[in-house]
């Protein structure tokens, strides 16, 4: 069940409603009075889970301005802060868990052909510590044998450097 009481004391708008039994919608059993006082749009309920929906391209700014007028549904900076980063987290994935794909990557390159080369370097700063992502490297067999055959002899060293959380 679920009652609805305004919060003025001057107002004695009260409405009752229930769950239909076996269906997802709710049923209203009485209600008392009209209401007439202004909506609220505090809501201590919507909490990120409620906000993650919506796109994280938004500024907070504009994440909390639009529930405010599509949803009606005041949030503070800090829920729509949240809300941005979990929304972040959903589309780009967990770092921590892409990094530790990277073996099952490698081995996959290694079992598709047996000339791909991948190496993966962790550093361990003492043995109580858990190994950390250092660098990888991988080169195609196809690639390097294309190389080797079309084009001229040529050395090249490029870096690839990335700036992430971990």
């Amino acid at each position: 069940m679920c009652r609805i009481v305004c919060k003025d004391t001057k107002c004695l708008f009260t409405a009752l409603c229930s769950k239909v039994a076996y269906n997802h919608s709710f049923k209203l059993k009485t209600w008392n009075g009209d209401h007439t006082w202004a909506r609220v749009l505090e809501n201590c309920s919507a909490n990120v889970n409620f906000v993650t929906m919506r796109t994280f391209e938004m500024k907070v700014t504009d994440i909390m301005t639009d529930l405010r007028t599509h949803q009606s549904v005041g949030v503070s900076f800090y829920i729509a802060w949240m809300e941005k980063k979990k929304a972040k987290e959903l589309i780009e994935g967990d770092a921590r868990k892409q990094y530790t794909l990277l073996w099952r990557y490698a081995a996959e390159l290694q079992r598709v052909s047996k000339g791909n080369r991948c190496k993966i370097n962790v550093e361990r700063s003492s043995l109580s510590v858990q190994p950390r992502f250092s660098r990888f490297y991988f080169c195609f067999d196809g690639c390097k044998q294309a190389f080797l055959s079309s084009c001229r002899p040529f050395i090249g060293v490029d870096g690839c450097h990335l700036k992430n959380p971990i």
